[in-house]
């Protein structure tokens, strides 16, 4: 929990200093530099990714080749993406310093989340948190001094380049083995990882897209705004997804290999329960306390911003979580990763097709709408496949009624109720009303964990 809570909490803070000193303009311009960063990072190495975390987990302890052969795609990778950035530096007009920035962010970037993902796999819990904690750490430290003396958002990307290549040194040891690589197991890493790496560059490419063209229809600023609040919103839902989800997949990928399908929908059955009662109560809060959290986390010039759209973008955030921590390593455990990429690409176009109708009209709020319905639409598709793998097993009243208890407390919390029903609630208030709502959910929940489970 360590491992993802503290990064997150920092990358929040870094978030809110950032654009702070920066403001919408500047944070703007790094939003949209960093959003193709990443996109480039995830189309190119996330097939080597996913790769290790599936055959890594599957032996941990003798995993010496896969390593190898880990390490030699990884430098291949980096090979063709630098000849691909020469090209283009050849036949476009695009300025030096850009394309160097991106091509070092997203080959830094691909490294440590290969390192994390090593570390993820093997369990081992302190090199992942020691190097989380590392990069954020040093990702806000060097941030503030690039922002302060230079002001620009481009300045903020190098800094983060800096960040990760000394969190790099901390993952070392991940990459260390003396097997020689096999073709056989590069070929089996590209044919299940490509159709994955594809997908994971879509969904970050919603990212990208948007982010563009709000830029294209509104301006700059518009996407300093709207960013910043996606950002800081989806740093604190997400964060609860994966501190619960962390060690998921490595988990259903050794219940499979124990005990097979029956193994699987017995953990997922208790997994699914956790990450909807974390997701809903971290959503009650997060909207009960809006205005407190606005006056913390942003400056002025968002919170107006922040406020109008609080409540979609945790919407959006909190689908996307369930679909990412809970649907999505069912599909991988059962090697259908070609319908997460198909799935993606529908993600895509339906929020493509949203913010071209919705934000001309509504703006920004049109924006966050369109991530709603791109992300109800991808959710409902990806549970459909999902069912088909046979290891989906439903424990239906916890998740009901913690469903419910967010509902009645959102409700009960808002400003809307209180405008027509009495006084704005105090502090105090809005926080007995999502107790006593989750009161008896947690309780069920807490019963049915001291029950003995029948052995797998």
């Amino acid at each position: 929990m360590v491992a993802w809570g503290i990064p997150a909490v920092i990358t929040v803070l870094s978030a809110s200093i950032f654009s702070r000193i920066l403001g919408p303009t500047e944070y703007g311009t790094y939003a949209l530099i960093l959003s193709a960063t990443v996109v480039t990072g995830a189309a190119s190495f996330q097939w080597i990714r996913f790769s290790a975390l599936r055959f890594v987990s599957e032996k941990p302890e003798d995993s010496g080749v896969d390593i190898s052969t880990i390490r030699v795609a990884f430098i291949g990778v980096t090979l063709v993406l630098s000849v691909v950035a020469l090209l283009f530096l050849i036949l476009t007009s695009v300025q030096f310093w850009l394309v160097f920035l991106t091509l070092i962010v997203a080959v830094l970037q691909a490294s440590f989340e290969l390192g994390l993902s090593m570390a993820r796999a093997r369990e081992r819990v302190r090199t992942f948190g020691v190097a989380s904690v590392a990069r954020a750490v040093l990702f806000l430290g060097f941030g503030y001094v690039a922002s302060v003396s230079i002001t620009s958002g481009a300045s903020l990307l190098g800094a983060l380049a800096i960040a990760y290549f000394i969190a790099n040194l901390f993952l070392a040891a991940e990459w260390k083995s003396s097997d020689k690589w096999a073709t056989g197991h590069l070929a089996k890493y590209w044919a299940f990882g490509w159709p994955a790496s594809l997908g994971a560059g879509l969904l970050l490419a919603i990212t990208f897209t948007e982010r563009f063209l709000i830029n294209n229809i509104s301006g700059t600023i518009s996407v300093g705004l709207y960013a910043t609040s996606a950002e800081l919103t989806s740093q604190m839902v997400l964060a609860i997804y994966i501190v619960v989800g962390l060690t998921s997949y490595p988990t259903l990928v050794a219940a499979n290999a124990r005990g097979g399908a029956v193994a699987v929908r017995s953990y997922w059955r208790r997994l699914a329960v956790l990450i909807i009662a974390a997701g809903s109560i971290i959503g009650s809060i997060i909207i009960s306390f809006g205005s407190e959290i606005a006056t913390i986390i942003v400056g002025p010039e968002y919170r107006t911003t922040f406020m109008s759209l609080l409540w979609l973008l945790v919407m959006s955030s909190t689908l996307n979580g369930i679909r990412a921590h809970l649907l999505d390593p069912l599909l991988h455990l059962n090697n259908g990763t070609t319908t997460i990429m198909g799935i993606s690409a529908t993600i895509l176009i339906t929020h493509v097709l949203g913010i071209q109708v919705l934000v001309p009209r509504y703006e920004l709020l049109g924006a966050a709408t369109s991530s709603v319905l791109a992300f109800t639409v991808g959710i409902i598709i990806t549970w459909w496949f999902a069912r088909r793998t046979h290891y989906i097993a439903i424990d239906f009243w916890p998740i009901a009624l913690f469903i419910v208890a967010a509902i009645i407390s959102i409700v009960v919390n808002t400003q809307w109720t209180h405008d027509v029903l009495w006084h704005y609630p105090t502090l105090l208030y809005r926080l007995v009303v999502i107790s006593v709502a989750f009161a008896g959910p947690s309780f069920l929940l807490f019963r049915r964990s001291r029950r003995p489970r029948p052995s797998e």
